[in-house]
This record gives structure tokens, C-alpha cells and sequence, in this order.
């Protein structure tokens, strides 16, 4: 597994001021420099300033001009500017032409609580970069406080959900180049000051502007083109950022075999069957390692995509190659594989459409209680174990026992209602923040933090025992929010593995064809206001599965937290 994420911190520290350097340098005497390109240095500002234009303008960032054919229009006079002074002179004349920077008379100190890592506009006030008339001008329209509602982001519901306003043509799949620096221009600016996780990424987002632009300007062709869209979601380092694009599937193959397979201690290992008769058809069994498929090592097939896949820590990297390893186009597929005590083989096994593997069926009724283990646990099996319906069934159920069990691998949401038989008073878990849209790139801390528990009626006490959560690189958003809410009851105890730490409503930014790149547009803290994003849950015990266990049947994280309960009883037992 790559260790790219132990960079993050010697990148950081590099990268904060690099694109202003890179930029000083290019317009410097040295610009001749063969490392250094100075057209990618003239787009890199253009975008910087076109996107402070467009969400701190009075006029722009009202929706009353077409900021995206005014970019067109300019892009190529840009293009062949010859010197810093011709570039802020074109700068200059393009704010002009919106009309007169009134003066805004009020006090624009923050009253509100900000957030302002992701902030920083220092860059306007660079003589270096820009000359003093452009450097006025920048910092009149930063003052000015943008009372009305933005026209291209908003939570226009009032429902925390927002929404981004942009013009999409479905003919554009594959635009000219000057619509690909337009397409890269709107997005990278989206999240330049609405991603909350900013500050969080690899790479600091100027040097992605660098790195994206020749990859935007020089795509060849529709397939690659729709690949770049995705290697720059990839750099929000965030496994909830995804592209809807339709050329993904043609890339990756929309047909998989009957089996699923899982990387385990650095090796695919199947751990099971979607379809049991057409896995025994050929002949797959779970514990099987494969090595390579159509001749390609899996290695080598994690290392050829890396650069697609959207992840946040080494969790969300197996979460994704865990989905994507096994599809392809084709109807069949050559694997070589080892089988406990058996030579190296290869065989040629089948790939299935997902309605063959997934008929559409009625979906059978949920068992509503739980499993007790060892007459003394309580595994919570179902998602509605806890709903005020069958609350009661439940805990009859659990009297006399000594634990509860939550398995966060798999859909939890029985969990969020416990918590109300859990705690009796309202406890903190979270804290979020929002976007400020009146001052786009900061953000605010919501009102108080989130709560849980405390909503319970009835008359049985509340549950007294110890509480185990069982996590994984599969425990994503909701059940991350379920596992803070278990973490604030004082007896929990988590077994497992880092889960992929990305939270928070996910909201479509489009690019000009209608794709959406997918991004959270919350940041989620814990109440002491430690991070989240890209941390997840760490356990308290760490346990993760193995090869034997598998191929044991064994479920050694469930496994290991019935020991963990039998040792903490047995030590808590009185002896006579």
C-alpha cells in the first residue's frame, strides 16, 4: 500500500506559498528558466483572480454578467500578454468594464464566529505580482461585504443543502481548450472557497491549479479527458469525492465476477459470494489470494489507477481498489491465484452485468432484536433494533446481559436510537461547520455543538452495561456520525481498524458537460474540536482481519471484541 499520506506534512510546509514564488520567479528576469512555464504561471493567476472576481465582486458574484463567456472572451488576449504589466493592464481594463467598486461604509470586521484555515487572500497585496492601481482595486473589492444573496452558491432551501449554479451543456463532453481551462477554472475556485477540508489536502490546492492545468489544456481525447476530471478529485484527498462520469464505467468495466474480494494484509482475498451457485460454477472459494488478472499483477493494477482512486487515508485506498480491482468489460477474465496448500494456478472465470448478480427481489423482513452471545451480549443485528416501535422488544431482550455490541462495518442506523437508552442527558459528539456565504472561503461553527441521547420515555432504566463498537474501512458517513455518538457514552470501547474519515452532506459541483464532481461541503469535529477528516475513528484495540482467518470463517474483529468483554468482566466479577 502507497505511503503517500506520510508526505502530507514536508508538502504542506513547502507548498503554502509556492504558487506565489512560482509565479514571482516566472516574472522575474530568470523567467527564461527552462523548469518554469510562463504560460501556465499566467493561467494560474487568471484563474486565482477570475474566481475572487466571481464570488467578491458586487457585480459578478450577483449572476448580472456571464463570468464564464467573459473568460472566453479574455483567455486568448492572456494568452498573449508579454509581461506582468500587460497582464494587470488587461486585469485592470476586465474589472473596469463591470463598472465602479462602490465604497462600502461599514464596519467589515467578522461578527461572526470564522473558521479561516482555508482563508487567505494575501496574494492580492502582492507588488510583486501585481501593480498598485490592481492591488487597490483587489483589496475595495475584498471590503466589500456581500450583503445579497450569492448567486452561484447558496443554501437557497435553508436545509444545509447547497447548491452550486452554473451553466452545463450536455454536447460537452470533450470541449476545445479554452472550455477545459473554463471547466478546471470553475471547479478548482468551488473548492478553493467552499471546501471546508482544504487545508486538509496532499498537495497545497494552488500547486494542484499548477499541476491540472497542462493535464486540462493538453487532454487528447474524451476518455482522457473524463480521466483528468477524476484525477483532480482525487486531489481533494477526501474518499467521498467522486465524478459521475459515464466514461469511468467504460474504463473500469461495469461487469464483475460472482465473488467479492477484499485486500487483506496487502493481498485480494476472496471473502464472498454475491451470487453462491455461480461462484461454485467456477469453482472460487472464499480465502482464495488472487495474484493477477488478464496477466496484469494486482500490484501493478493498484499502482496504473492509483491516480484515480479518491481517498483520504489507507482505509478509503482499500475501500475503493476493494470495488474496483475485480470490474472490467469483458464477460470473462483470466485470474492466477493461490489456494491454501495448493500450487500457483491460472483459470479463466466469468463476469456477470449487475442485474445477473443483483436480480431485483422483494426485499425479505428485517429481524427486529438481537443475538445474544454467551448469554451475557447483546450483537445488535438489525437496523431497527432501537426505533421506539421495538424498543421495548429489545430490551427485554438485553436484561441480564453485560455488553452491547455495535457492528459499524455493515448499515448501523439502529445505533443512532440507542443512544436515547444509553444517556440520559443530552451529550455532545460533534461539532460542524458551514460555509459563510457572505464571505466566501471562510466558514462557521453551527450554533452549539451536535447532541445525542436524552430523548428517552418510558419506564425501564437505562442500559448500564459496557458498549463495543466494531469499525472498519467499510464504516463510512453516517455510521462515522453513529460511532462519535457511541464514543460520548463513557463505557465504549472501539475494535477494529482507522475508518476513511470523510463526513458530511455531499453536494454536485458540475463541470460544463453536467458531470458533477461530489465533495462535502461540512467540515465534522469532535467537541473538543479535534479533526475528523482524513483521522475517522481510531479504535482503541486495533485488530484487522487475516488470510487464515478467512479462510477459517472467522470473524476475528467480532472475535476479538467477545475476548476483550470476557476479560473485562471476569476482572470485574467479585470472587467470593
Amino acid at each position: 500500500m502507497t505511503n503517500r499520506f506520510k508526505l502530507k506534512g514536508l508538502q504542506l510546509i513547502l507548498g503554502k506559498s509556492f504558487l506565489i514564488l512560482f509565479l514571482v520567479t516566472v516574472f522575474s528576469a530568470n523567467a527564461a528558466s527552462p523548469t518554469l512555464n510562463p504560460d501556465v504561471a499566467k493561467l494560474a493567476l487568471t484563474c486565482k483572480v477570475w474566481g475572487f472576481l466571481k464570488y467578491y465582486h458586487p457585480v459578478v458574484a450577483q449572476g448580472k454578467v456571464d463570468w464564464d463567456k467573459a473568460l472566453l472572451k479574455i483567455l486568448p488576449a492572456i494568452q498573449n500578454t508579454k509581461s506582468p504589466t500587460e497582464l494587470n493592464a488587461l486585469g485592470l481594463y476586465a474589472i473596469h468594464s463591470l463598472g465602479r467598486v462602490p465604497y462600502n461604509s461599514q464596519d467589515n470586521k467578522p461578527k461572526k464566529s470564522h473558521f479561516n484555515r482555508n482563508f487567505d487572500l494575501s496574494w492580492t497585496d502582492n507588488v510583486q505580482l501585481f501593480t498598485p492601481p490592481m492591488v487597490y482595486v483587489l483589496n475595495r473589492i475584498e471590503k466589500m461585504h456581500l450583503v445579497q444573496t450569492p448567486y452561484y452558491a447558496g443554501d437557497w432551501s435553508q436545509q444545509r443543502h447547497i447548491f452550486f449554479r452554473e451553466k452545463t451543456d450536455s454536447s460537452l463532453m470533450y470541449p476545445d481548450e479554452n472550455r477545459r481551462l473554463l471547466d478546471l477554472f470553475r471547479v478548482w475556485n468551488v473548492v478553493e472557497y467552499y471546501y471546508p477540508n482544504k487545508y486538509l489536502t496532499d498537495k497545497p490546492w494552488d500547486m494542484v491549479l499548477l499541476e491540472m492545468i497542462p493535464k486540462f489544456q493538453y487532454a487528447s481525447d474524451t476518455m482522457g479527458y473524463h480521466l483528468t476530471l477524476k484525477e483532480f478529485c482525487t486531489r481533494l484527498d477526501d474518499t467521498r469525492a467522486t465524478l459521475s462520469s459515464p466514461y469511468l464505467w467504460k474504463y473500469f468495466g461495469g461487469r464483475l465476477p460472482a465473488c467479492q474480494a477484499t485486500l487483506i494484509e496487502s493481498q485480494l482475498v476472496i471473502t464472498s459470494h454475491h451470487d453462491q451457485e455461480k461462484s461454485n460454477n467456477d469453482d472460487l472459494r472464499i480465502g482464495d489470494v488472487i495474484t493477477a488478472i488478464d496477466g496484469v499483477t494486482v500490484d501493478s493494477l493498484m499502482a496504473r489507477n492509483l491516480r484515480y482512486i479518491s481517498a483520504g487515508n489507507s482505509s478509503g485506498e482499500r475501500f475503493w481498489f476493494n470495488r474496483w480491482l475485480l470490474l472490467g468489460s469483458n464477460d470473462s477474465m483470466k485470474i492466477s491465484f493461490q489456494r491454501k496448500g495448493q500450487p500457483k494456478a491460472e483459470k479463466i472465470i466469468r463476469r456477470y452485468t449487475f442485474e445477473e448478480l443483483f436480480p431485483t427481489q422483494d426485499v425479505p423482513d428485517v429481524k427486529k432484536g438481537v443475538k445474544i452471545i454467551s448469554g451475557q451480549y447483546g450483537l445488535v443485528e438489525s437496523n431497527d433494533a432501537f426505533l421506539p416501535e421495538n424498543a421495548g422488544v429489545t430490551l427485554d431482550q438485553l436484561k441480564g446481559t453485560k455488553a452491547l455490541i455495535f457492528d459499524l462495518r455493515f448499515p448501523a442506523s439502529s445505533a443512532w436510537y440507542a443512544m436515547n437508552y444509553l444517556l440520559a442527558k443530552r451529550t455532545p459528539y460533534a461539532n460542524e461547520l458551514d460555509p459563510d456565504f457572505e464571505n466566501p472561503g471562510k466558514f462557521i461553527w453551527q450554533r452549539g455543538p451536535l447532541k445525542c441521547g436524552g430523548n428517552w420515555i418510558g419506564s425501564e432504566e437505562y442500559y448500564p452495561g459496557e458498549v463495543v463498537v466494531l469499525v472498519g474501512e467499510t464504516t463510512g458517513n453516517f455510521n462515522e456520525y453513529v460511532g462519535m455518538m457511541l464514543k460520548a457514552y463513557s463505557k465504549c470501547t472501539v475494535i477494529g481498524s482507522q475508518t476513511d474519515g470523510s463526513q458530511g452532506n455531499l453536494m454536485a459541483v458540475p463541470f460544463l458537460s453536467g458531470v458533477n464532481l461530489y465533495m462535502p461541503t461540512e467540515a465534522v469535529f469532535y467537541p473538543d474540536s479535534s479533526e475528523t477528516q482524513r483521522i475517522g475513528i481510531v479504535p482503541d484495540i486495533y485488530v484487522e482481519a487475516t488470510i487464515e482467518g478467512i479462510r477459517n470463517g472467522e470473524d476475528e474483529i467480532l472475535n476479538a471484541a467477545i475476548a476483550f468483554l470476557n476479560k473485562k468482566c471476569a476482572q470485574e466479577t467479585p470472587r467470593d
